[in-house]
C-alpha cells in the first residue's frame, strides 16, 4: 500500500490508489482515522475480511 496525504490544518485527505479517506491529527503524536464509509471502502482493498485501518495511531518515540 502506498499513498499520499494532503494536509489542511489538522485534517488530512489520504489517497491510496483510487481510494480517498480522511484522518485527523489530534495532537503532535496521535493520528485518528474514523471508521466511516470512505475508510471501510479503502480498507476492503488492502485488509481482507473485516480488516480496517480505522483507529488511533501514536508516534513511536524511538529513533531508528
Amino acid at each position: 500500500m502506498n499513498g499520499k496525504a494532503k494536509l489542511d490544518g489538522d485534517d488530512l485527505e489520504i489517497t491510496v490508489g483510487d481510494s480517498v479517506f480522511h484522518a485527523h491529527l489530534q495532537d503532535a503524536a496521535t493520528l485518528a482515522i474514523p471508521n466511516d464509509k470512505s475508510t471501510q471502502d479503502a480498507a476492503q482493498k488492502y485488509c481482507g475480511l473485516n480488516g480496517t485501518f480505522a483507529g488511533s495511531y501514536h508516534r513511536d518515540p524511538t529513533n531508528p
